[in-house]
C-alpha cells in the first residue's frame, strides 16, 4: 500500500497600510463644485482666498470633508442655492475646523451656513453667515462637545429657522455677534441636547414671532449679559435648565417656560459701594 504524505506550509500575509495622505488645497478663483472638484477626507487643509469663491446651484456643498481632523477657512465666500439639505461647509466626522472671515449664504430647505455632524468640531466666525430657507441655520452642530465661537453677524430669514442649532450634548457656544432673525418659528439660539453651555455677550434680536434663546433639554446654562430680544420669547424654557443674568444683560420680551421650572439666576457681581 502506497501512502502518500502531504506536506503543510502555513504562509502568513502581511498587509501593510499606506497612511493618508494629508493634502492642502488652496480656492483663489471662482469655482462651482463642491471642494472646487478635491476630496477632503481626512486631516486635509481647504483654504478660500480673499479673491476666491465658492457658487453651487445643484445639490451638492460648498465645502464637504470625511474623516475627521479636516480644517477649512474661508476668506472669500460660498454661495448655495437649487435645493436643500445642502451646506456652505459640512464636517461628516470629528476634531473639524472652522474659520470664516468671509461670508457663507445658503438659500433652501433645511441648508445650513456650518454643519458638524460629529463630535469636537470647532467653528469660528468673525464674517457673516446668512440663510433663507426654511428651517434653516446659520450654524447646525449635531454632535456632541462641540465648540462655537462667534464675533460676526447670522441673519435667518427662512420660517423656522435658527441662528445656532445644537442637537447633541455638551456643546459650547460662546456669542459676542449679532443674531437676527425676520421671519417666524425659529430660534436665536437653541439647545436641544442636554449639559450645553451659551455664553451671550452680544445682540440677538428674534423679531416678533420667533424665540431669541431655546433650552429645551436638560442641564443646559445659559449666561447672558448682552441683549437678548422677542416680543414671543426672549427667554424660552423647556426642560430643568438655567439661566443666569449678568451685569449689562438686557431682556427685551417674555421669559417662559412650558415644562418644569427653569432656574433663574441674577448675577451683577461684586458690590463696589
Amino acid at each position: 500500500m502506497r501512502y502518500t504524505r502531504f506536506v503543510l506550509m502555513s504562509c502568513s500575509v502581511l498587509a501593510i497600510s499606506t497612511p493618508l495622505q494629508a493634502d492642502d488645497f488652496t480656492i483663489n478663483s471662482a469655482a462651482t463644485a463642491t471642494n472646487d472638484g478635491n476630496t477632503l477626507d481626512g486631516s486635509d487643509t481647504v483654504t478660500v482666498t480673499t479673491d476666491g469663491s465658492i457658487t453651487i446651484t445643484s445639490a451638492s456643498d460648498g465645502i464637504n470633508t470625511s474623516g475627521g481632523s479636516n480644517i477649512a477657512t474661508i476668506h472669500g465666500s460660498i454661495t448655495t442655492s437649487g435645493g436643500g439639505n445642502r451646506s456652505g461647509v459640512e464636517h461628516n466626522g470629528n476634531d473639524n475646523e472652522t474659520i470664516l472671515t468671509g461670508t457663507i449664504s445658503t438659500a433652501d430647505r433645511r441648508s445650513y451656513g456650518i454643519y458638524n455632524s460629529g463630535d469636537d468640531n470647532s467653528s469660528t466666525v468673525s464674517g457673516e453667515i446668512t440663510t433663507s430657507g426654511r428651517q434653516a441655520s446659520g450654524i447646525l452642530n449635531s454632535g456632541n462637545n462641540n465648540t462655537t465661537n462667534i464675533t460676526g453677524a447670522i441673519t435667518a430669514s427662512g420660517l423656522s429657522a435658527d441662528g445656532i442649532r445644537n442637537e447633541g450634548d455638551g456643546n459650547t457656544t460662546v456669542f459676542s455677534g449679532t443674531i437676527t432673525l425676520t421671519n417666524s418659528g425659529g430660534n436665536g439660539i437653541s439647545d436641544f441636547g442636554d449639559n450645553n453651555t451659551t455664553t451671550i455677550t452680544g445682540t440677538i434680536n428674534a423679531g416678533a414671532n420667533s424665540n431669541a434663546v431655546d433650552s429645551s433639554g436638560s442641564n443646559n446654562t445659559t449666561y447672558i449679559n448682552g441683549t437678548v430680544q422677542s416680543e414671543i420669547g426672549a427667554l424660552y424654557n423647556n426642560g430643568t435648565n438655567s439661566f443666569t443674568l449678568q451685569e449689562g444683560a438686557i431682556i427685551i420680551g417674555p421669559i417662559k417656560s412650558v415644562s418644569l421650572e427653569p432656574t433663574l439666576n441674577i448675577d451683577v457681581g461684586l458690590d463696589t459701594s
